[in-house]
């Protein structure tokens, strides 16, 4: 029932949980001696469940480029560009055509470095 209509980051939040869950329920069995090692390996489980659903951004370039609000921001930038483009080409021909050789140049050099 949770997996039809929860969502990916709810799924794996209630995951956790579960796990939580059985590990207190054996404790309080006594099938299970306390660890200290086993709650810090919980709490690295929780984290990392946390981060990877975008919960917790971590302040590091490389941790959070690629994140959706990231993404969403460089395709917004890019689409402003695109309408200051196509508003400047509209306004000078000569102009259009200078960048659609920019284009041109760009593309070249782009499939020379994948080569």
């Amino acid at each position: 029932m949770i997996t039809k209509y929860a969502s990916a980051a709810q799924r794996s939040t209630v995951d956790t949980c579960r796990t939580l869950i059985i590990w207190c329920v054996f404790l309080a069995l006594g099938k299970e001696k306390f660890m200290v090692g086993e709650l810090f390996g919980f709490f690295l489980l929780v984290l990392g469940t946390l981060v990877y659903n975008e919960i917790i951004e971590i302040p590091l370039t490389f941790m959070y480029r690629n994140t959706k609000r990231n993404l969403i921001r460089r395709e917004q930038i890019l689409a402003s560009k695109d309408i200051k483009r196509a508003k400047s080409d509209a306004a000078s021909p000569t102009a259009a055509s200078a960048d659609s050789n920019n284009d041109e140049t760009e593309a070249l050099l782009a499939e020379k470095t994948v080569e």
